[in-house]
């Protein structure tokens, strides 16, 4: 009887559940599901086992099994690993697993103050949403839904004072900081917008205002964009199933500002679908983005569009970083925090507030990376995710789970 090593590839990351088993190649974006059927389960078991350094031993006789043969020959086909000679024990190949250790131990951080500047720790923050008001003229039927699934307007009394807005940009320059988004409301509503628009000057780093298309035209366009701002315009567009003639219009009047504008459009049933394809095609748009998005009647909407299928997560294309980030953090939710017009912060806006405008930021970030908020909300926390073959394919928690109350948004359960 003749002895033989298979050894998986470095890039490689093996998950099971109770009836399958999933290898997927982190290079070439392979993946290879198989069932656990019995002739396999113990080289499998062998394989996942950091003792063996992803290699296991298997006999000739072994491979007489034809679900065996062709596990093996799946393996070494679409490379996922190889077939070696057994040598004896002293030449066992090695692999080193793909493992990430995330840097998350601040035990020496909570025994010493933390009321004072420290830079490392600030530099952890890397995107802020400033609502500076919530004051709004329009009643928009889905004002309540969508800002709880992204970054968006949503209307309310409160606003920012000028002394509140200047502390909080004396603190972003502190940060590590890359991108401040402003929002509303509507931000021309601002009882001060001008004096607000000269102190978010002084923030360095690009601005995104944030507008319903129904308050754009030129001229606020140009009051946003003027030189030397470092902004663009996110114009967010809805609903798509009206005002049509209203986006002709504006689409033609701010070509100009092409290169600062994003065009955000908020899908919500296969007619604003099929508005927003003829547009972006109809004026060439390349600056865009689109989120579908529920808007509380609108479920089979998101079940077609928004939630994946088995066959949706076999199409993702997932990179070694992807796959240590969904292991270990929240990218969705990872490093960004949002002031509300009110002063209050929040990680995620479908949970509590986490602190406001005059708490110390140090001492915020600092429990947002020693605590299991939305930052390190990650599938292993879902009791329905975790032990799924796809749990780090798949995208992480997302804030429409929370509106929903759901654990996940997959067809799978």
């Amino acid at each position: 009887m003749n002895n033989f090593w298979i050894c998986i590839e470095p890039s490689v990351f093996i998950w099971k559940d109770d009836k399958r088993v999933l290898f997927y190649n982190s290079n070439n974006y392979e993946k290879l599901l198989q069932e656990r059927h019995d002739s396999i389960k113990t080289i499998v078991d062998n394989l996942i086992d950091p003792a063996n350094f992803y290699s296991a031993l298997f006999s000739d006789a072994d491979m007489m099994n034809a679900e065996f043969n062709e596990f093996l020959n799946n393996i070494v086909k679409i490379k996922m690993g190889a077939i070696l000679p057994f040598e004896g024990n002293d030449n066992k190949p090695v692999t080193i697993p793909p493992y990430y250790i995330f840097p998350r131990d601040f035990n020496l951080l909570k025994k010493r103050e933390i009321d004072y500047f420290d830079p490392h720790m600030l530099r952890n923050l890397k995107d802020i949403t400033i609502q500076i008001t919530g004051k709004c003229s329009l009643s928009c039927p889905s004002c309540s839904y969508f800002y709880r699934q992204k970054c968006h307007c949503s209307r309310s009394e409160n606003e920012l004072s000028m002394d509140a807005i200047k502390t909080i940009v004396r603190k972003i320059k502190l940060t590590g900081i890359q991108k401040v988004d402003i929002i509303g409301g509507d931000i021309f509503r601002h009882g001060d917008f001008c004096d607000v628009m000269n102190v978010l000057d002084d923030i360095t780093q690009t601005k995104i205002y944030h507008s319903n298309f129904k308050f754009i035209n030129k001229e606020t366009a140009k009051l946003l964009l003027r030189n030397g701002a470092n902004a663009l315009l996110k114009i967010l567009v809805e609903p798509l199933d009206i005002w049509l003639d209203e986006l002709h219009l504006l689409f033609d009047e701010l070509h100009s500002f092409e290169h600062e504008l994003i065009w955000a459009f908020s899908l919500t049933s296969e007619a604003t679908l099929k508005n927003f394809e003829t547009l972006v095609d109809k004026y060439k748009i390349s600056n865009y983005e689109y989120h579908v998005l529920y808007n509380g009647k609108n479920m089979d909407f998101l079940l077609e569009r928004r939630f994946l299928s088995e066959e949706d997560i076999w199409q993702l294309k997932l990179g070694l970083k992807d796959i240590f980030a969904n292991q270990m953090l929240n990218k969705n939710f990872f490093s960004k925090l949002f002031i509300h017009a009110d002063g209050q912060i929040y990680e995620d806006q479908n949970t509590i507030s986490i602190g406001t405008i005059h708490d110390n930021l140090e001492n915020i970030l600092y429990s947002l990376m020693n605590n299991e908020g939305a930052w390190f909300r990650t599938r292993l926390r879902n009791n329905v995710c975790r032990n799924c073959v796809y749990r780090f394919l798949c995208p992480p928690p997302s804030d429409l789970e929370n509106l929903l109350q759901r654990n996940t948004i997959c067809n799978k359960y």
